[in-house]
């Protein structure tokens, strides 16, 4: 059952053209990724999922809280980046620190939207999370 279960979870249904996709990097492996990097660089504090910011304009997908705030916004395989200017302006205004983490699918539009006060995470087919750049203290 638990099998069947992970399975069912590891696709995306794609409207449409209605077919199952189950390759490239999902928004778990993004999430799993950014929790080891944070683990790797010996983080401490609380790292929190889906937090609405500016009374609900918009939402991080991933915030770490700490001695700073360090906001993660992640772009999957099947995502876009329609949203990432908007999403860049408000949380500019929020946290200490953001990042755009994501897969070669979508780098060049995250290097074209994200400004180079934005930290950058490469997350690869093993699912870790490589430094394209850090991310600088936002004012």
């Amino acid at each position: 059952m638990a099998r069947r279960e992970e399975t069912v979870r590891s696709r995306l249904w794609i409207g449409a053209d209605r077919r199952w996709r189950t390759e490239g990097l999902h928004d778990t492996d993004l999430r799993r990724a950014v929790r080891a990097w944070l683990l790797e660089r010996g983080e401490t504090g609380t790292v929190l999922e889906e937090v609405g910011v500016l009374r609900g304009q918009a939402r991080v997908d991933l915030l770490h809280v700490g001695e700073v705030t360090h906001g993660f916004e992640l772009k999957s395989d099947v995502d876009t980046t329609r949203r990432l200017k908007r999403q860049v302006a408000f949380f500019s205004r929020v946290f200490d620190f953001c990042t755009c983490v994501g897969g070669e699918r979508y780098m060049d539009d995250v290097l074209e939207k994200v400004p180079q006060t934005w930290g950058i995470l490469l997350v690869g087919g093993d699912c870790r999370a490589v430094p394209v750049r850090p991310a600088q203290q936002l004012e």
